[in-house]
């Protein structure tokens, strides 16, 4: 039987159950504490409205009460926060009133396992753990039903996404990307806002740089490594790094993110992602860029243009191309 997707699943009950208990625990706890100070019952003979309940009565009113709202809000969370597994991510999603969504790329995850204590497995609740095969980074899902399910759809997923020519890229040793030369999949940048010919910053070149990266998100994906010429020499990061508050690789992808998200959209920063290696004694930059799972547009000086990458060239298209590209490309 075919599995339809998104799939979504949230932490078991038990944990529900589990949080209530907890805040309950909490507030018993201050009202015990509080009771060493506050004479509750003489206050409660103080206001006159209240004398038509006996303490005892009120007291238990306002724990119903009490209760009542603890267990509101916390369902109300509970269902809030989800989880969605698609065929290429996995989407978090959490928060009463502000919304907060992460986005994880399936294709980054290489380990996948799952741990219960003697409870859990009495329950059949636990914890997933998720590791990037290009990072020690780990995901970790807490709390949820039946884990070996879910572990199983992950496995599955994961083994029957295809080791493409990008994937192939990113597992070589970066050495051996500066000796190929620029392609579908790769690209060189002297420098990201540094002119060496006009010795000045340049926001044009920076432009230039989105626009190969935006090509990339809406194509197969790329490497742009910036600090090395077309011809492969190496030239690092110096030049950037003196137009920069602080001359290091931070202050690089701080920068990074600011252009990114002006001109791209923060929406879409998780699918790239920045490695800095030293070649020669010098610092470059592999920018990686994993194909985006919706289209992306070039903002700049008030308008939006969509490029594609073509051959080893990033290339516009007309307004009236890109909807026949749109639904091509992103039929799935």
């Amino acid at each position: 039987m075919a599995i339809e997707y998104p799939i979504i699943f949230r932490k078991s009950p038990a944990a529900l159950v589990r949080s209530i208990i907890s805040i309950d625990i909490v507030l018993i706890a201050l009202f015990f504490i509080s009771i060493l100070f506050v004479d509750y019952e003489e206050l409660f003979g103080r206001v006159a409205f209240l004398q038509v309940l006996s303490y005892e009565v009120l007291a238990a009113l306002l724990i119903l009460i009490l209760q009542a709202i603890i267990s509101f809000v916390a369902l109300v969370q509970w269902t809030r926060e989800h989880y969605e597994i698609r065929q290429r991510e996995l989407v978090f999603r959490r928060g009463l009133w502000k919304r907060e969504e992460k986005v994880y790329l399936l294709d980054s995850i290489r380990f996948i396992s799952f741990s219960q204590d003697f409870l859990e497995r009495k329950l059949n609740y636990g914890t997933i753990m998720l590791e990037s095969f290009n990072s020690h980074d780990k995901i970790v899902i807490e709390e949820i039903s039946n884990p070996r399910f879910y572990v199983t759809i992950f496995e599955n997923l994961i083994r029957d996404i295809p080791v493409s020519s990008l994937q192939q890229i990113r597992e070589k040793d970066f050495t051996s990307l500066l000796k190929g030369r620029e392609n579908e999949l790769v690209e060189f940048k002297s420098t990201f806002r540094w002119d060496i010919r006009k010795a000045i910053t340049s926001l044009e070149l920076e432009r230039v740089v989105m626009k190969t990266v935006a090509g990339f998100l809406n194509t197969n994906g790329g490497v742009v490594v910036i600090g090395v010429s077309d011809t492969g020499e190496v030239l690092g990061l110096e030049h950037d790094y003196k137009t920069l508050p602080k001359r290091n690789s931070d202050s690089f992808e701080n920068h990074f993110n600011q252009v990114f998200n002006t001109t791209l959209g923060a929406q879409f920063r998780h699918f790239v992602q920045l490695r800095f290696e030293l070649v020669d004694d010098k610092e470059i930059c592999l920018i990686d860029v994993r194909p985006s799972t919706k289209p992306v547009y070039l903002k700049f000086d008030n308008t939006e243009e969509f490029y594609i990458r073509t051959g080893n060239s990033t290339s516009p298209l007309k307004m009236s191309e890109v909807a026949t590209y749109v639904s091509i490309h992103w039929k799935n």
